[in-house]
């Protein structure tokens, strides 16, 4: 009996492999981002000073440079935000984000959590992304910065994002 090929090329976001837990939850987060009107991916790290930010400003650079427009949110503890050169936010609009945003605790209305405004503000932006930098991850796919390949970084943005088909 003859075989029959089927070119599937386009759909290659269906078929990929789930052979680990991280696998696994990247393609839950996938899978969420796909109900999304804009895609939201968290770049987390367990602690201040682990290269959140870097990590974050790399991936802005080189996402706008492959022509997506990215926005940025910071997730802080800071009550009161004003430009200041060199901060977080600073050097995420130097790095190409079409729009920056700092969330403290003085920004969402009392009864909300911090996730679901987050979630809410991300959803407002006017962008192909948006990067969530914070040491939880609330309810968005989320990359270890400290865990990641620096080289798949973006990579794996894409795919959490749906902009890729599939690096797991």
């Amino acid at each position: 009996m003859p075989a029959a090929y089927v070119d599937e090329t386009f759909r290659s976001a269906l078929y990929f492999n789930i052979n680990t837990p991280e696998a696994y939850e990247a393609a839950k987060g996938r899978d969420t981002n796909s109900r999304r009107q804009v895609p939201v991916v968290t770049l987390t790290a367990p602690k201040s000073g682990d290269g959140k930010t870097t990590a974050a400003a790399a991936a802005i650079t080189e996402l706008t440079h492959r022509g997506y427009q990215v926005a940025y949110i910071k997730s802080s503890h800071h009550t009161v935000a004003r430009r200041k050169t060199g901060s977080d936010t600073d050097r995420a609009r130097k790095a190409g984000a079409v729009s920056v945003c700092l969330c403290g605790p003085a920004d969402y209305p009392m009864g909300t959590r911090k996730e679901d405004y987050i979630l809410a503000l991300s959803q407002q932006q006017l962008a192909d992304l948006v990067l969530v930098e914070s040491r939880s991850h609330g309810p968005f796919p989320q990359i270890d910065v400290t865990q990641a390949d620096d080289n798949q970084l973006v990579n794996n943005i894409l795919f959490l994002t749906g902009y890729r088909s599939s690096v797991i």
